[in-house]
Protein backbone atom coordinates (compact mmCIF):
# COMPACT_ATOMS: atom_id res chain seq x y z
CA UNK A 1 0.00 0.00 0.00
CA UNK A 2 2.96 2.28 -0.77
CA UNK A 3 3.69 2.01 3.41
CA UNK A 4 7.11 1.22 4.99
CA UNK A 5 7.95 -0.28 8.70
CA UNK A 6 10.99 -1.46 10.24
CA UNK A 7 10.13 -5.21 11.83
CA UNK A 8 6.86 -4.62 12.47
CA UNK A 9 7.87 -1.53 15.15
CA UNK A 10 6.29 1.95 14.11
CA UNK A 11 8.11 4.77 14.93
CA UNK A 12 7.54 8.26 14.13
CA UNK A 13 10.50 9.97 14.21
CA UNK A 14 12.64 6.89 12.42
CA UNK A 15 10.10 6.96 9.60
CA UNK A 16 10.37 10.47 9.32
CA UNK A 17 14.20 9.73 8.88
CA UNK A 18 13.78 6.51 6.79
CA UNK A 19 10.91 7.30 4.32
CA UNK A 20 11.69 10.31 2.08
CA UNK A 21 14.70 8.07 1.00
CA UNK A 22 12.77 5.01 0.55
CA UNK A 23 9.87 6.59 -1.11
CA UNK A 24 12.36 8.41 -3.60
CA UNK A 25 13.74 4.90 -4.71
CA UNK A 26 10.10 3.58 -5.48
CA UNK A 27 9.39 6.75 -7.12
CA UNK A 28 12.21 6.82 -9.25
CA UNK A 29 11.29 3.28 -9.86
CA UNK A 30 8.00 3.72 -11.15
CA UNK A 31 8.09 7.36 -12.80
CA UNK A 32 7.83 7.41 -16.39
CA UNK A 33 7.14 9.59 -19.44
CA UNK A 34 3.59 9.60 -20.09
CA UNK A 35 1.97 8.21 -23.08
CA UNK A 36 0.69 10.13 -25.70
CA UNK A 37 -3.13 9.39 -24.59
CA UNK A 38 -5.82 8.08 -27.24
CA UNK A 39 -8.42 10.35 -28.17
CA UNK A 40 -11.97 8.55 -27.98
CA UNK A 41 -14.18 11.57 -28.28
CA UNK A 42 -14.83 11.15 -24.52
CA UNK A 43 -14.80 13.33 -22.10
CA UNK A 44 -11.73 12.84 -19.24
CA UNK A 45 -11.71 12.84 -15.87
CA UNK A 46 -8.04 13.61 -14.08
CA UNK A 47 -7.61 12.38 -10.61
CA UNK A 48 -4.86 14.31 -8.83
CA UNK A 49 -3.39 12.32 -6.47
CA UNK A 50 -0.76 13.90 -4.00
CA UNK A 51 -0.34 14.88 -0.34
CA UNK A 52 -0.55 19.20 0.90
CA UNK A 53 2.18 20.91 -1.10
CA UNK A 54 3.25 18.07 -3.17
CA UNK A 55 2.72 20.10 -6.05
CA UNK A 56 -0.79 20.16 -7.74
CA UNK A 57 -2.03 23.35 -7.98
CA UNK A 58 1.60 24.10 -9.64
CA UNK A 59 0.83 21.24 -12.24
CA UNK A 60 -2.84 22.61 -12.57
CA UNK A 61 -1.12 25.81 -13.34
CA UNK A 62 0.54 24.56 -16.59
CA UNK A 63 -1.87 22.58 -17.62
CA UNK A 64 -5.65 23.45 -17.77
CA UNK A 65 -7.53 25.03 -20.04
CA UNK A 66 -10.70 27.19 -19.69
CA UNK A 67 -13.08 24.49 -20.91
CA UNK A 68 -12.08 22.10 -18.40
CA UNK A 69 -14.05 22.27 -14.74
CA UNK A 70 -11.89 22.07 -11.58
CA UNK A 71 -13.93 20.17 -8.96
CA UNK A 72 -11.53 21.30 -5.35
CA UNK A 73 -13.06 21.08 -1.68
CA UNK A 74 -10.39 23.34 -0.52
CA UNK A 75 -11.35 26.31 -2.75
CA UNK A 76 -14.95 25.78 -1.61
CA UNK A 77 -14.49 25.49 2.53
CA UNK A 78 -11.91 28.91 1.33
CA UNK A 79 -14.81 30.69 -0.74
CA UNK A 80 -17.55 30.01 2.33
CA UNK A 81 -15.01 30.70 5.44
CA UNK A 82 -14.91 34.13 3.38
CA UNK A 83 -18.01 35.07 3.66
CA UNK A 84 -18.15 34.49 7.37
CA UNK A 85 -14.75 36.33 7.60
CA UNK A 86 -12.68 33.98 8.10
CA UNK A 87 -8.90 32.98 6.90
CA UNK A 88 -8.02 29.38 5.28
CA UNK A 89 -7.19 28.28 9.11
CA UNK A 90 -10.37 29.27 10.76
CA UNK A 91 -12.21 27.79 7.84
CA UNK A 92 -11.47 24.39 8.42
CA UNK A 93 -11.77 24.83 12.05
CA UNK A 94 -15.12 26.33 12.00
CA UNK A 95 -16.26 23.63 9.04
CA UNK A 96 -14.80 20.57 11.04
CA UNK A 97 -16.56 21.60 13.25
CA UNK A 98 -20.25 22.63 12.32
CA UNK A 99 -20.86 19.36 10.11
CA UNK A 100 -24.28 21.26 9.03
CA UNK A 101 -22.65 24.22 7.77
CA UNK A 102 -20.30 21.86 5.95
CA UNK A 103 -22.90 19.77 4.38
CA UNK A 104 -24.97 22.68 2.76
CA UNK A 105 -21.95 25.53 2.33
CA UNK A 106 -19.23 22.89 0.77
CA UNK A 107 -20.35 19.30 0.29
CA UNK A 108 -23.17 20.36 -0.89
CA UNK A 109 -22.21 22.76 -3.23
CA UNK A 110 -19.28 20.22 -4.55
CA UNK A 111 -22.04 17.49 -5.13
CA UNK A 112 -23.96 20.21 -7.50
CA UNK A 113 -20.92 21.02 -9.04
CA UNK A 114 -19.79 17.11 -10.43
CA UNK A 115 -23.16 16.49 -11.48
CA UNK A 116 -23.42 19.60 -13.22
CA UNK A 117 -20.29 19.34 -15.61
CA UNK A 118 -20.65 15.85 -15.24
CA UNK A 119 -24.30 15.97 -17.29
CA UNK A 120 -23.13 18.81 -19.39
CA UNK A 121 -20.16 16.21 -20.73
CA UNK A 122 -17.66 18.51 -19.25
CA UNK A 123 -13.64 17.39 -18.94
CA UNK A 124 -12.90 17.61 -15.06
CA UNK A 125 -9.92 17.69 -12.38
CA UNK A 126 -10.83 16.39 -9.49
CA UNK A 127 -8.33 18.69 -7.23
CA UNK A 128 -7.97 16.91 -3.63
CA UNK A 129 -5.40 14.65 -2.20
CA UNK A 130 -7.53 11.65 -2.77
CA UNK A 131 -4.68 9.20 -0.86
CA UNK A 132 -6.85 6.37 -0.44
CA UNK A 133 -8.55 3.93 -2.91
CA UNK A 134 -11.88 5.04 -1.39
CA UNK A 135 -12.29 7.90 -1.79
CA UNK A 136 -10.79 7.69 -5.59
CA UNK A 137 -13.40 4.64 -6.14
CA UNK A 138 -16.27 7.89 -5.91
CA UNK A 139 -14.95 9.88 -8.90
CA UNK A 140 -14.45 6.56 -10.89
CA UNK A 141 -18.25 5.77 -10.30
CA UNK A 142 -19.44 9.11 -10.50
CA UNK A 143 -18.01 9.38 -14.33
CA UNK A 144 -17.93 5.88 -14.92
CA UNK A 145 -18.51 6.95 -18.60
CA UNK A 146 -15.61 9.10 -18.66
CA UNK A 147 -12.12 8.22 -19.75
CA UNK A 148 -10.06 8.04 -16.49
CA UNK A 149 -6.70 9.09 -15.75
CA UNK A 150 -4.79 9.62 -12.37
CA UNK A 151 -1.89 11.99 -12.28
CA UNK A 152 0.74 11.48 -9.38
CA UNK A 153 2.69 13.62 -7.01
CA UNK A 154 5.47 11.51 -5.95
CA UNK A 155 7.36 13.85 -2.94
CA UNK A 156 9.54 12.88 0.05
CA UNK A 157 7.73 13.53 3.28
CA UNK A 158 10.75 16.24 4.94
CA UNK A 159 10.01 18.19 1.34
CA UNK A 160 6.29 18.11 2.01
CA UNK A 161 6.82 19.26 5.71
CA UNK A 162 9.60 21.79 4.95
CA UNK A 163 6.89 23.27 1.49
CA UNK A 164 3.97 23.57 3.85
CA UNK A 165 5.99 25.62 6.51
CA UNK A 166 7.58 27.64 4.16
CA UNK A 167 3.65 28.04 2.45
CA UNK A 168 2.78 29.15 5.94
CA UNK A 169 5.49 31.89 6.21
CA UNK A 170 4.64 32.83 2.85
CA UNK A 171 0.47 32.54 2.69
CA UNK A 172 -0.46 31.77 6.64
CA UNK A 173 -2.25 28.61 5.51
CA UNK A 174 -1.13 26.14 8.02
CA UNK A 175 -0.97 22.33 7.93
CA UNK A 176 0.80 20.69 10.95
CA UNK A 177 3.48 18.17 10.09
CA UNK A 178 1.41 15.50 11.62
CA UNK A 179 -1.65 15.71 9.74
CA UNK A 180 0.67 15.56 6.76
CA UNK A 181 2.12 12.45 8.37
CA UNK A 182 -1.03 10.90 9.11
CA UNK A 183 -2.34 11.59 5.29
CA UNK A 184 1.26 9.77 4.19
CA UNK A 185 0.06 6.55 5.77
CA UNK A 186 -2.93 6.35 4.58
CA UNK A 187 -1.37 6.26 1.66
CA UNK A 188 -2.25 3.75 -1.67
CA UNK A 189 -0.64 3.60 -4.82
CA UNK A 190 -3.03 4.20 -7.73
CA UNK A 191 -3.42 1.30 -9.92
CA UNK A 192 -4.21 0.32 -13.34
CA UNK A 193 -6.65 -2.31 -11.92
CA UNK A 194 -8.72 1.58 -10.38
CA UNK A 195 -10.12 1.82 -14.12
CA UNK A 196 -7.76 4.46 -15.25
CA UNK A 197 -6.37 4.08 -18.55
CA UNK A 198 -3.17 5.62 -17.51
CA UNK A 199 -1.57 6.93 -14.43
CA UNK A 200 0.89 9.93 -15.37
CA UNK A 201 3.94 10.28 -11.97
CA UNK A 202 5.10 13.40 -11.42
Amino acid sequence: LGRFHSDGNFSYRKVMKDLPEKMEEVFTAVAKVPEEEDNTGKPKLTVLIGPPASGKSTWLKDNMSDDVVVISRDNLVVEAGKKRGLDYNMSFKFFMRNRKAADEEVDGVLTKQVHEARDAGKSVVIDMTNLTKKGRRRWNNEFSKYDRKAVFFGVGLNTLINRCEQRFLDTGKFIPSQVVFRMCMNFSLPLKSEDYSDIEYV
